[in-house]
């Protein structure tokens, strides 16, 4: 209620009321409004108007929270969502969540994990965390930890040490003797521990094996070969965290919330 006439109770008869919704609002008369809604006069009352919450939606909403935060949705947040989801459609709610330092930062946390064999470290952690906001790709970070002097030591402080570990690590095997060779030789021709990293990283079979682990994360089964390899071919395109992204919002994911 934006203006009233101030000549009777609770400031009178209503003159302007503003309409408030998620997308803006519009201003109309108090007769306008009595007669939208029926009303005997223009000396009325009313509080915010609340959209009800679809039952679908709000189990949308629990199971994205369970799955990208490990807990259910507050009864604020599930408001909140509810109001955009109508407009503005799943991915909305889900970018928000695997883009906060829930998800984003246990990826971070991970790559400490599998790369560097510890917890991170506050500031890197945070340092990292930071850049990913920033539209950083979380493979770029990958190719960081793996292609750095700690993980080079760790791994035995040899070249071929180095190499065989990123075998064991990135593509989840041991080497063969024919590529330990050839990256070793491409290192001792000038290739840096980054770039051999980024080779690892960015193969395909590296980006198999973080395809299929999304789909195991965000639908919660294993992919078929199919599925794997379509997924796989887009992380050429997107990052890991938008492909995480692209499942939480399918029909699938909206469908297993149901149950």
């Amino acid at each position: 209620m934006t203006k009233r006439n101030g000549l009777e109770a609770e400031g009178g008869r209503a003159e302007t009321v503003r309409l408030d919704f998620e997308l803006g609002f519009v201003n109309r008369t108090g007769d306008s409004i009595r007669s939208a809604l029926g009303l005997k006069s223009t000396w009325f009352s009313f509080g915010p108007v609340v959209r009800p919450i679809s039952e679908t939606n709000r189990l949308f909403i629990d199971s994205a929270y369970t799955v990208f935060f490990g807990r259910a949705a507050t009864a604020e947040e599930t408001t909140y969502w509810a109001g955009r989801l109508e407009f503005e459609g799943r991915s909305v709610l889900i970018g928000a969540l695997v883009a906060s330092d829930n998800w984003s930062g246990a990826q971070v946390d991970d790559l400490y994990r599998r790369a560097l064999g510890r917890a991170a470290d506050a500031e890197g952690r945070a340092y990292w965390v930071s850049i990913l906001g920033g539209r950083t790709r979380l493979e770029f970070i990958g190719v960081q930890f793996y292609g750095s002097r700690e993980y080079f030591l760790r791994s035995g402080g040899t070249n071929e040490a180095f190499v065989a570990q990123l075998y064991r690590d990135v593509l989840l095997r041991e080497p063969d003797q024919g590529g330990l060779n050839y990256w070793v030789s491409q290192i001792k021709s000038g290739a840096g521990y980054d770039v051999i990293a980024a080779s690892f990283y960015y193969s395909v079979e590296s980006r198999r094996t973080r395809a299929a682990n999304l789909f195991v994360d965000v639908l919660g089964r294993t992919p078929s070969e199919a599925e794997i390899a379509q997924r796989a071919d887009d992380l050429l395109r997107i990052d890991d965290l938008d492909l995480a992204v692209v499942l939480g919002s399918s029909d699938e994911f909206f469908s297993n919330a149901q149950r």
